[in-house]
């Protein structure tokens, strides 16, 4: 479903270079997602102060990485 349909229309009309497309297509996940886990919780955001480092190393490395070497 990603890989294809309108991403790939997007890509051959605009001349999308292949990280953009990954970034937006992250990019819609994440706010189709976070719009999802507000609507059934409240506090579903909060974050303690000891989970930041964690949080902030699997953001660069888990996400950022990934779309770096494979895009």
């Amino acid at each position: 479903v990603w890989a294809g349909g309108k991403w790939r229309i997007y890509a051959g009309a605009y001349n999308l270079p292949t990280l953009t497309i990954a970034f937006l297509r992250a990019g819609v996940t994440a706010l189709v997602l976070i719009a999802f886990a507000a609507s059934m919780r409240q506090n579903v955001f909060r974050i303690s102060q000891r989970d930041l480092p964690f949080f902030a190393l699997y953001g660069f490395c888990g996400v950022a990485a990934y779309y770096f070497f494979f895009p």
